[in-house]
């Protein structure tokens, strides 16, 4: 039967990855780490961290020449004001900033159109997102065992299309929109058929490897390190939780890897 035959593709595809290991991945990325060194450090004991703190984080990226931010960071609620406008301030300033949002699906899903329904598209709030140079979700598709192996590459309700995180990153990146990227994309690479959206929508996430594959420096470095700065000069910049305890982590056929670390190989597995 049809679920039998997934979980069959499903694991021949965790065989190959296995039996293929590691392999070279593009050096235009680099994460920074929201990891357990940075919390360490004085002023990041108190979770949440004001928002001041990663507004001086664009501004040093924004002095090294970084190519394009990526922050992986629910934004959709306000926190204490002034903090806030430095954010917007620094977002605005660096006007290559791209940030997620995250929508609640309703229970009912599809309809006679082949389209889902999307309860509440939460975006980062309102000064903030009109000062981002774009934003796109945070979703990932998961298998029937809770792994995510693949990416839906937009999502449609209505006369609506959203796009992922990944794709709006690129779209950016390469100067050109989200659709024509799309567009690209499908010239090269069979989009995958989602069964429960029944649409071709999506691609296999060609993983590089285990956690920490991709260069990955602690997030604290880039505010209190000058000498980190030269190694951002031209790339995608991630920023994003590798903490277990903020719970942004999947199973994935290379192990757990942080919802940063996912984006990362799906930005690499469009760019190649």
């Amino acid at each position: 039967n049809l679920k039998d035959r997934n979980i069959l593709l499903i694991y021949s595809l965790d065989f190959l990855f296995e039996t293929r290991g590691q392999i070279s991945h593009t050096d235009k990325i680099v994460i920074l780490a929201m990891d357990a060194l940075t919390f360490e450090q004085d002023e990041f004991r108190v979770w949440p961290w004001p928002r001041s703190l990663y507004a001086r984080a664009i501004d040093k990226l924004s002095k090294a020449g970084a190519k394009v931010v990526g922050l992986d960071i629910d934004f959709s609620s306000y926190q204490a004001k002034e903090n806030d406008a430095k954010l917007v301030e620094s977002v605005k300033k660096a006007n290559n900033v791209i940030a997620v949002a995250t929508f609640e699906r309703g229970d009912s899903q599809m309809n006679t159109k082949l389209k889902i329904k999307i309860d509440k598209y939460n975006q980062p709030f309102k000064e903030l997102k009109h000062s981002l140079a774009k934003y796109g979700y945070s979703s990932f598709d998961l298998d029937t065992d809770k792994y995510v192996r693949r990416e839906n590459l937009f999502i449609r309700e209505g006369d609506n299309i959203y796009y992922p995180f990944a794709l709006s990153i690129l779209s950016f990146y390469n100067n050109v929109s989200e659709e024509d990227l799309l567009n690209e994309i499908k010239k090269k690479v069979k989009l995958l058929y989602n069964e429960e959206r029944k649409i071709n929508d999506s691609i296999i996430i060609n993983y590089s490897g285990h956690a920490t594959t991709y260069k990955t420096i602690p997030f604290f470095k880039v505010i209190s390190d000058e000498k980190v700065l030269s190694e951002f000069k031209d790339k995608i910049i991630l920023i994003g939780s590798t903490v277990t305890i903020l719970q942004d982590e999947k199973p994935t056929p290379f192990g757990i890897l942080s919802g940063v670390e996912i984006h990362a190989n799906l930005i690499d597995t469009i760019l190649n």
